[in-house]
């Protein structure tokens, strides 16, 4: 069984060593598409307000070396796993371009809230996402920040299409009450 280290590599756009060009969290996001998908309610490409690409590369390539090590366990000799912050980006999208490329489905926008949806950002700065798919948890996070009956329920007919549509809208009041 192997037993030197799994070396990992990690760059921006999977480049050929000496040949990935400088980039950024916003112009992966570009490439990748990502501010496309994002900027859908608003009409125009919109940078991710969180270092999703960057973030999920890490991620990729944790899972790499954790496949890499169950492989050697497995009799494999598994030594190096790579992969790019713009694959991460990529595979971020590829429900939204599977969709959208399918033919026969609906593609139209839900009706939009007047305010933006996701990220919120704390009292202190920070971003933060919400990832539910409860509608009981929905409402009972936003009731404990004051967001109750036919707001906290139009908020939810908003917010749960977005992982199909990439489009999220909200009703007034959601990003005052996230940074309360």
């Amino acid at each position: 069984m192997a037993t030197a280290p799994i070396r990992c590599e990690l760059s921006w756009r999977g480049a050929p060593e000496g040949h990935d060009e400088i980039h950024t969290e916003a112009t992966i996001q570009a490439l990748c598409g990502l501010m496309e998908v994002h900027g859908r309610n608003a009409g125009r490409p919109r940078r991710l307000g969180v270092e999703l690409a960057s973030v999920a590369s890490g991620v990729l390539a944790t899972q790499g070396v954790l496949a890499a090590l169950v492989a050697r366990l497995r009799g494999g000799d598994t030594s190096h796993v790579e992969t790019s912050v713009l694959q991460a980006g990529l595979l971020a999208v590829t429900h939204h371009v599977a969709r959208a490329t399918s033919g026969g489905h609906d593609h139209r926008l839900p009706p939009p809230g007047p305010d933006p949806g996701p990220p919120f950002r704390t009292a202190d700065g920070h971003r933060f996402e919400l990832e539910t798919l409860d509608e009981p948890s929905w409402k009972a996070f936003w009731g404990h920040l004051g967001i109750t009956g036919t707001q906290v329920e139009w908020g939810w007919e908003l917010f749960t299409p977005r992982y199909m549509t990439a489009t999220c809208t909200l009703p007034p009041g959601f990003h005052d009450a996230a940074a309360s």
